[in-house]
């Protein structure tokens, strides 16, 4: 896929990955979480770590990605979750997004939550970050908006964080 790159001026904003970027977003994906959520795990494990969701949503058909997802609420703990079941596999129901927004307290990966300033957020993720995602001021996108975690911000601080994909 495409990722912008910062590397020199002579470049082109956006090129193909090398192998090396490619290990570095391949791993970034395979550590990165919020709290206990890592994309990907079943949803016998999210409902370990936070219990039934206090809403699920209407299961809706994706036909981008042959997938059918459902969004979770949990409005006590401020998260968001999209979960997904593909078609052609037998696959357990897995997370697919996490969006978490105040009141919650969990924190990334490199230990950014809701709250944290716009200066530790760059000072954590800032080389993984894609300069022509993030291109306003209350945006921050590490990896890309086909995968990624994202940032919002107000008054120079997280406001909500989203790991996954918002674009496909």
């Amino acid at each position: 896929f495409m990722v912008s790159s910062s590397t020199s001026p002579s470049q082109s904003k956006e090129q193909r990955t090398s192998p090396s970027e490619e290990y570095d977003m391949a791993r970034f994906f395979a550590v990165e979480h919020i709290g206990p959520l890592k994309l990907g795990m079943p949803a016998k494990q999210v409902i370990a770590a936070l219990g039934p969701p206090a809403t699920k949503g209407v299961a809706e058909d994706s036909p981008a990605t042959g997938e059918v997802t459902q969004s979770w609420s949990y409005p006590s703990k401020g998260l968001v979750l999209s979960v997904s079941l593909h078609h052609s596999t037998k696959a357990p129901l897995t997370l697919r997004s996490v969006r978490a927004m105040s009141p919650c307290t969990l924190r990334s990966q490199r230990g950014i939550s809701i709250g944290s300033a716009v200066e530790d957020v760059r000072a954590a993720y800032g080389s993984m970050e894609d300069t022509e995602a993030t291109k306003s001021a209350d945006r921050f996108v590490a990896g890309s908006i086909y995968g990624g975690l994202i940032f919002r911000f107000e008054s120079g601080r997280v406001t909500s964080m989203f790991l996954g994909a918002v674009a496909e």
